[in-house]
């Protein structure tokens, strides 16, 4: 299901959008691997890694959105 950014995000608490708020998103993803256009990449510190360390690739690979 495709959603605008807007409305997945309003709900969250203390939420702050920069940028196009309509931007339409079709996946939620924390791999970077899988970061690409629709897709909104949240950036976690897991057990492997920490997602902030590739802010720049997701963007490089075209993510439309990223919650950090």
């Amino acid at each position: 299901m495709v959603k605008e950014l807007g409305k997945l995000l309003k709900n969250l608490p203390d939420f702050q959008l920069e940028g196009n708020k309509r931007v339409l998103i079709s996946s939620v993803v924390a791999d970077s691997r899988l970061a690409e256009p629709g897709v909104l990449f949240v950036a976690v510190k897991g057990t492997g890694g920490d997602g902030h360390h590739y802010l720049d690739q997701v963007v490089t690979q075209g993510c439309s959105a990223v919650v950090y």
